[in-house]
């Protein structure tokens, strides 16, 4: 086998490129290796049982640096080169006039000759990935349970196994990427359109909690959230049975209803508008429950935006997306965000400011827990808050510690879901919460401490409830300014008491507030008064 070389005259020098050093640094062989050069270091590397790199790139980097090999040493009959495969290689379209082309002009002769064209490595990505484009910068990728979120840098990492390893650049996988979503846009997705109230999404598929049957995971489905434990049925969990005594002694009904709560974070739906506060002191348990809580949905599906905070557009954007809202241990002396809070509760429309992504309504579809030394001061105590409250109080401080029990608790995950799920399903059947009088009682008082005017109605014994009575709204006014230091305005006593459902009206003469009447009707001044004033 014989070729016959000319040299080119006049050949412009050029520069060798990275790629040409980096791979012959790999194979440990210098600029002037020859051909049993390269073949002892390929061999070498390949029959290496401690080597890390993909089999299938060092074949083709051989394959590349033989090009060079062909520029440096001519075949003859009398060559060194006694391999037919890579005789076969070297000769192919020689032409005698590439003798002396530099490094850069075959590295580009050899790309040339081999790179995949973009339509075509879009294609066989689009047949390897299950990817979605709704709209600017949002994609979505399916992975083996549901759709999540990805970035084009994501899905760029991935593009590279539709490239030839050597041929590579992030050009080329941006372009692939971004042809394979021009076959994938879509102005809609029906996001969780399998999902029913009855419904929960696991790791091993979708649990129907009436049936107790669980259908496999599919793309098609849509569902964009999981649960990051398997459902299994015959799980059980006697160390959290455990705690829960510790914590509660025999109030079962404590029991159930942070059972019937902890289900309800499963639900696929927001549709009973109720946030669990766990009130009290330091080592009672109240924050391990939270602890817990956060375990069992996963980091992904839940925020911790305070509850001062939930006015605020910037940040009440952490719950985009998000399953449910915690808060592991609120600060003494916070602030309610009233309006924020009862939008978060009853899935209405908030506004969220997401930098760079989303700026605007969104209706959020999650639950909210929060541990707390004590209940935080509101500006609107209403019942449209005091209706979202559903308040267990630990009472039982606990006098050893197991630094060890989210470790154990962790062993028992699947036992704790089973054990939620059974109470969403007793929630479910029954129709409403299990009644805790103690709560009730504690939410009642929080009312009246956190709302002056209703405190007034209640203690003052200046007024009292009387159905068919009437009282002035300016009597009213005078007498609650008379027990009280704030000195409301008879126009902010009128919001007050309108939150308190109390209508006024006109009777021909001067506007009153139905439904009650006045007790004493000689009351001029403070120190005709005989109850203490509200200082």
């Amino acid at each position: 086998m014989e070729i016959t070389t000319t040299k080119k005259p006049n050949q412009p020098k050029k520069y060798k490129t990275k790629k040409y050093f980096s791979y012959i640094s790999l194979f440990k062989i210098d600029d002037n290796f020859d051909y049993e050069t390269l073949k002892n270091a390929y061999e070498k590397i390949k029959n290496d049982s401690t080597n890390t790199h993909d089999i299938i790139n060092l074949d083709e980097i051989y394959q590349f640096l033989l090009n060079f090999v062909r520029i440096k040493t001519p075949l003859k009959k009398d060559n060194s080169i006694n391999n037919e495969e890579d005789i076969e290689l070297l000769n192919e379209n020689f032409d005698s006039n590439d003798v002396d082309y530099d490094i850069e002009d075959i590295e580009e002769k050899s790309n040339k000759k081999s790179k995949k064209e973009f339509d075509e490595m879009g294609n066989e990505f689009n047949e390897k990935y299950s990817i979605l484009k709704l709209k600017k910068d949002c994609y979505f990728k399916y992975g083996e349970t549901h759709w999540e979120k990805v970035t084009l840098d994501d899905l760029m990492d991935l593009a590279i196994n539709c490239d030839e390893p050597s041929k590579t650049n992030s050009h080329r996988r941006k372009e692939t990427v971004l042809y394979a979503l021009t076959k994938r846009k879509t102005k809609k997705i029906p996001w969780n359109r399998k999902l029913t109230i009855y419904s929960i999404p696991f790791l091993n598929g979708i649990l129907d909690i009436k049936s107790g049957e669980i259908e496999s995971h599919i793309k098609e489905n849509y569902i964009n959230y999981v649960f990051p434990f398997n459902y299994n049925p015959n799980a059980e969990c006697p160390i959290w049975i455990r705690c829960l005594n510790d914590w509660f002694g025999n109030d079962n009904n404590k029991k159930l209803l942070l059972q019937e709560f902890f289900g309800y974070v499963f639900a696929s739906h927001s549709n009973w508008k109720k946030s669990l506060w766990l009130l009290g002191a330091n080592d009672t348990g109240k924050s391990k429950v939270v602890e817990v809580l956060a375990k069992l949905v996963g980091e992904e599906n839940y925020s911790t935006v305070s509850m001062d905070s939930m006015d605020d557009p910037r940040k009440i954007s952490e719950i985009f997306g998000k399953r449910v809202n915690l808060v592991f241990d609120e600060k003494t002396g916070c602030s309610l965000a009233a309006g924020g809070f009862k939008k978060l509760i009853s899935c209405e429309p908030m506004t969220i400011d997401i930098k760079y992504e989303v700026n605007g309504p969104y209706r959020p579809n999650l639950k909210h827990i929060a541990a707390m030394n004590e209940l935080p001061k509101m500006t609107d105590s209403t019942n449209a808050i005091i209706t979202r409250v559903i308040l267990i109080k630990f009472t039982n401080k606990l006098k050893q510690f197991d630094e060890e029990l989210m470790n154990k608790l962790e062993l028992e995950m699947e036992g704790i879901v089973k054990w939620a799920v059974e109470g969403l399903k007793r929630r479910t059947i029954i129709g409403k919460w299990t009644e805790l009088s103690e709560s009730s009682q504690l939410l009642h008082e929080y009312k009246i401490r956190e709302n002056s005017v209703l405190d007034f109605i209640e203690n003052s014994g200046l007024v009292v409830r009387d159905e068919f009575g009437e009282i002035t709204c300016k009597e009213f006014s005078r007498l609650y300014n008379l027990c009280n230091s704030d000195d409301l305005s008879p126009n902010k006593i009128g919001i007050r008491m309108s939150r308190l459902e109390f209508v006024s009206k006109h009777n021909g003469k001067e506007r009153v507030y139905v439904g009650l009447k006045k007790i004493e009707p000689n009351i001029k001044s403070k120190e005709s008064l005989q109850i203490v004033p509200n200082f």
